[in-house]
Parts: structure tokens; C-alpha cells; sequence
């Protein structure tokens, strides 16, 4: 994969990645190998070339198929998959027509993990319990 820089002409205004390999071949799938919805990815073709059709095909979890074609403007736009449910992987060609070459960025997608971020009022309520068991622990020593 390549990026490229905020400099260059082709810059999307956001660190798109490139598939810089003709012909190259991207797969998207779960480091656990688990299941996933694919909701929401932003393209923009590069060079300043517009019309960059993008075919995504979804592996299902029942080995059936789905598929999408994107065309991507210049700059990065948000496109939306529709029945993109139930994954186990989601390919898309980099054509090798060098007019043809898109970056990609901002994948959205869901699953049945659970983000291990904390959300700010989970943090503020342990914060007050942690607190809370160190006032008894401070009245118990007293």
C-alpha cells in the first residue's frame, strides 16, 4: 500500500491508502476471522481523475455473494454499501489502468465486538466508585 502526502496533487485530504500494485487485489477481513458488516468507505480517484468505478464483492458467512460498484470522484467522498451484512471478507481489484487507480479510506464497518474505548461517563462513574472505596478505606483507618 502507498499514501500520499499532504503536498502532493493528489492529496484527498485525508491519509487514503493506495492498493500500488497492478492489478492489485485488496482484502478486507477480521484478524479473528470473524463476521462483519461493512456499512460506509470513502474513494477519490487519484491524479485528479473522476469516473473511477470500484467493484466490491462480500463474501457471506452462507459463501453467498454480494456486490457493489462505486464511481469516485476526485475528492474523498463518503459511498454507502447496501446488504453488505454478515461478511467474512470484501475484495476490490486496483485496476491497472493507471487512469483507473482510487485511494480509500475511513472504512466503517460493525461487528459483535465491543470497542474497548471507554465512553466519558464510563470513565467518570469508575472514577467516582474508585473514589468512593477510598473514602471507606481512608473512614475504616480512622
Amino acid at each position: 500500500f502507498a499514501s500520499w502526502g499532504t503536498s502532493a496533487t493528489s492529496y484527498s485530504g485525508s491519509s487514503s491508502l493506495i492498493n500500488d500494485a497492478g492489478i492489485g487485489l485488496t482484502t478486507l477481513n477480521k484478524s479473528d476471522n470473524g463476521f462483519f458488516n461493512l456499512h460506509r468507505i470513502d474513494l477519490a480517484g487519484l491524479l485528479n481523475i473522476t469516473n473511477v468505478q470500484v467493484t466490491f464483492i462480500g463474501t457471506k458467512t452462507d459463501n453467498s455473494f454480494v456486490t457493489q460498484t462505486f464511481t469516485g470522484p476526485t475528492a474523498s467522498t463518503s459511498y454507502t454499501f447496501d446488504g453488505f451484512t454478515d461478511l467474512s471478507k470484501v475484495e476490490w481489484l486496483q485496476d491497472n489502468n493507471f487512469l483507473n487507480l482510487h485511494q480509500f479510506d475511513n472504512i466503517i464497518l460493525s461487528s459483535a465486538v465491543v470497542s474497548a474505548v471507554p465512553e466519558p461517563a464510563v470513565a467518570w462513574l469508575f472514577g467516582s466508585g474508585i473514589l468512593g472505596l477510598l473514602g471507606l478505606r481512608r473512614k475504616a483507618l480512622a
